[in-house]
């Protein structure tokens, strides 16, 4: 298995992703906190490049994944900040506040932008599919009566507890 490092910078839910007073009609820019969190990740990639090596591996010893080689060729980073929450109004979406903050995080080539409840949501659904794949392996067997054979997860998920439970 291949695996790549990856930066994550993590603000909180409540970190504000635009600053709250418009700075011309229809156009509000990043909050100082996003703006921040963006020039820190960034800033860290730059230094990992330059301090690590482009292959890394982890002492044998290392609890979790000793041994393993993580690869630093142009890593990926992400900041996790904030909610889409923000850009709610009681009539609806703020358009110009959403088309504001999208046109700012889609014309960065890094960090991504990702915000808690869009995490969220991904989280969700990649244990949702695991959980469903697994439900599909266990009826492929001979229906859910009999005991689910063990299989490595693919998704590193542990869901087992959830098929027995419903053996």
């Amino acid at each position: 298995v291949l695996r790549s490092l990856c930066y994550v910078e993590i603000k909180t839910h409540d970190t504000g992703l635009l600053h709250p007073v418009e700075y011309r009609p229809g156009v509000w820019r990043p909050s100082d906190e996003l703006v921040g969190a963006v020039a820190q990740s960034q800033k860290t990639v730059q230094l990992a490049v330059e301090h690590l090596s482009t292959v890394f591996q982890l002492p044998i010893e290392a609890p979790h994944r000793g041994g393993e080689q993580f690869f630093n060729y142009v890593p990926r980073a992400v900041v996790v900040c904030g909610t889409l929450a923000q850009f709610v109004e009681a009539g609806g979406t703020h358009v110009p506040k959403f088309s504001s903050f999208e046109l700012y995080r889609r014309s960065l080539q890094s960090p991504d932008i990702v915000t808690f409840d869009e995490l969220h949501d991904r989280a969700s659904a990649i244990v949702e599919a695991g959980l469903a794949e697994r439900e599909t392996q266990v009826e492929t067997r001979g229906g859910l009566d009999e005991k689910p054979v063990h299989q490595p997860d693919p998704y590193n998920l542990r869901l087992s507890a959830a098929v027995d439970a419903r053996s």
